[in-house]
């Protein structure tokens, strides 16, 4: 509801779910304090703009059908003796759960990706785990900072799959965190193929974070419902772009 209007009172919440005020206030709070809404005097607002990042479970339990169907097709881009990289986000870790080559190396700062391709692969010896050092960001489960920075620079990879929180024609990929900001742009300096994995949703939005131009990224791996003109625009300047 606050989607699709922007604000509620919380008056209108209580009629349209049958539910006490009482109730309704307490919800607001709890929501307000996970970040999904802003609280105001008798309703709440959207909790929007290019800095909010929506809470990983939040992000997960979004366009679940369209990560899979991604995930699958962007992991089958990967081949034996690959060394790739994976970032942080939802729609990496589709990837990171649909692979199936086995003789690879992954490097990554995601503690989820890490852990998912280990407990999938844990009897596969031709398979070599990469996870970088840093500090941690609890909410994220990724290792940010310097030491993430200074391990990645070392490295080159032949691909990286990197989720987004914005995908624009004019200003390229854009991400809500400063620090996962920064660990995907290396990502990107040291792989011979970028490969953006985003569902529709990401198209035409631009996050606070500057991660690469239109130019830095040779593929984009989305759902059927990315916007056509968007999608023209982008295989016009030599952008691969898989539709699934």
């Amino acid at each position: 509801m606050l989607a699709e209007r922007g604000s509620l009172t919380v008056a209108e919440i209580a009629e349209a779910l049958r539910v006490s005020a009482m109730t309704v206030r307490r919800d607001l709070d709890e929501l307000s304090t996970a970040g999904l809404l802003r609280r105001q005097h008798g309703g709440a607002t959207q909790n929007i703009g290019r800095a909010y990042e929506p809470p990983f479970r939040l992000r997960a339990d979004r366009q679940t059908a369209d990560k899979e169907s991604i995930g699958k097709a962007a992991a089958a881009m990967v081949r034996p003796g690959d060394a790739i990289g994976f970032d942080v986000g939802s729609t990496a870790l589709s990837v990171a759960e649909a692979l199936e080559t086995t003789n690879i190396t992954v490097v990554t700062a995601s503690l989820r990706v890490a852990t998912t391709i280990a407990s999938r692969f844990a009897l596969e010896r031709d398979l070599r785990v990469v996870l970088v050092g840093g500090v941690l960001r609890s909410d994220e489960l990724s290792l940010v900072g310097g030491m993430a920075d200074a391990a990645l620079s070392g490295l080159r990879l032949d691909r990286a799959f990197i989720g987004v929180g914005g995908l624009s024609v004019s200003e390229g990929a854009t991400e809500f965190s400063m620090e996962d900001a920064l660990v995907k742009r290396r990502l990107v300096q040291i792989s011979d193929k970028v490969v953006v994995v985003a569902d529709h949703t990401k198209f035409g939005e631009v996050a606070l974070c500057h991660v690469c131009g239109t130019t830095e990224i040779d593929a984009i791996v989305t759902d059927a419902a990315a916007p056509e003109d968007d999608v023209r625009a982008l295989r016009d300047l030599g952008v691969e772009v898989e539709q699934v």
